[in-house]
């Protein structure tokens, strides 16, 4: 199979990312967030801008607040002070009650005092966790059964719910953008989806990002990256979530590392608009293989969610670009693959599906992440061995190519 890149004459999202300039634009009755790199892939009328938060509220006759964050990120990323005034004298209620990875009975917290308050809109303000919460509190609140009955299936989700406003404060899990959120149930990982999860309203605000540590930058752009690549290849994705993948890569690859390193507002911007679009992605074409074997280095050794699914990135291209076609499970057959892992050798600068490993290495590399087992401080032979016994199928089974558990292990075997 040919795997090779035509080189572009110019960066295909240079000419859509060079103004720093964000607007509003009257949309109905209300102004909506208009950035010139969204509105190049598709507007989105559940974008709303700051200024514009007191219309939305007064034309949603909104009293009651029930507001669901992390009180010291809330604080600490100048959101408590930009909506503050915008809450005006309205009635808020705090709900900050949970931990880093949600479990079922902090959900049931949620709904509880939610019940009590009787809000007329949820504000969701944080990283992933902080907006899953709101976003699973909303959707299990069911009369008469506990959030455990409608995460596993045993009762539909409330469709009903009060309108959610999300606003994150990280750049990297998308979760404003999907229909689905994670949550633990006796220690195992669950994803609850419904298409009534996904934010009616979304605010993208570049500057709660600004106080952010390095190390949670860089661990929710990698998700961010890598959600995009992903996306880019399983077997659910579509015109319309390629296009939103294609273009996250093209900023989150420059933009990442300018957060990092010379950090900006203008790469700030990019960053979060990136991962915007790669939620967006994925709320249309999920995650795949990389994610799949992703999960038991951050719930064995702690390792940070999109450090361990970038550790995966390089091994599983390699086994992907190499699979043979009888391996392809994808409708659309190995020629669809093979083209759409060019596009991504296009963004990233590579010329090849060869060279795209080199290049992949070479980013994790520079940003200082893991590239091997040794590197991350886990035992090498005891990685191998619980990340192919404990691959997310659902994860996997998007995956274009088949991977056996032994297949596993042979891609894991160049990390030791």
């Amino acid at each position: 199979m040919s795997t090779s890149a035509s080189s572009s004459s110019s960066d295909p999202a240079s000419s859509s990312v060079a103004s720093p300039v964000c607007a509003s634009v009257q949309h109905g009755r209300r102004k909506v967030f208009v950035d010139p790199v969204l509105a190049s892939v598709d507007p989105d009328d559940r974008l709303v801008s700051l200024e514009a938060l007191p219309e939305l509220f007064a034309t949603l006759a909104v009293r009651r607040v029930f507001l669901v964050c992390d009180r010291g990120a809330y604080q600490f990323s100048g959101a408590a002070e930009s909506l503050a005034g915008l809450f005006g004298d309205r009635d808020v209620e705090v709900f900050d009650r949970f931990t880093p990875n949600p479990k079922d009975f902090e959900i049931d917290d949620a709904i509880a005092a939610m019940r009590r308050f009787g809000p007329d809109i949820i504000v969701a303000v944080g990283g992933g966790s902080g907006l899953d919460v709101a976003k699973l509190s909303r959707a299990c609140d069911v009369a008469g059964v506990s959030a455990r009955d409608v995460i596993c299936g045993k009762v539909a989700a409330n469709t009903q719910g009060v309108r959610l406003l999300a606003v994150p404060t990280t750049s990297g899990t998308g979760s404003e953008a999907t229909h689905f959120s994670a949550v633990y149930v006796d220690g195992k990982k669950y994803s609850l989806a419904d298409q009534s999860m996904r934010p009616e309203h979304v605010l993208l605000e570049p500057r709660f990002t600004e106080s952010l540590p390095a190390s949670v930058t860089l661990a929710s752009g990698l998700d961010a990256t890598c959600q995009a690549i992903e996306s880019m290849w399983s077997v659910k994705s579509t015109d319309a979530s390629r296009a939103y993948a294609e273009r996250a890569l093209q900023l989150a690859w420059h933009a990442l590392p300018e957060c990092l390193l010379r950090p900006t507002a203008e790469a700030r911007r990019r960053m979060m608009i990136a991962a915007h679009l790669a939620g967006r992605a994925i709320n249309l074409g999920q995650t795949t293989a990389c994610h799949a074997m992703s999960y038991t280095l951050t719930a064995k050794w702690n390792i940070p969610h999109g450090q361990a699914v970038a550790l995966m990135l390089e091994p599983v291209w390699h086994f992907t670009a190499d699979a043979e076609s009888s391996s392809v499970i994808d409708p659309r057959g190995r020629g669809h693959l093979h083209d759409v892992m060019l596009r991504v050798c296009r963004v990233i600068g590579a010329h090849d599906l060869r060279h795209a490993r080199d290049r992949i290495v070479q980013m994790l590399h520079r940003l200082g992440t893991p590239i091997n087992f040794s590197e991350a401080k886990i035992p090498a032979r005891d990685a191998v061995d619980l990340i192919s016994q404990g691959i997310d199928p659902v994860r996997m089974g998007n995956h274009p190519v088949r991977i056996t558990p032994e297949d596993a292990v042979q891609i894991l075997e160049p990390l030791c």
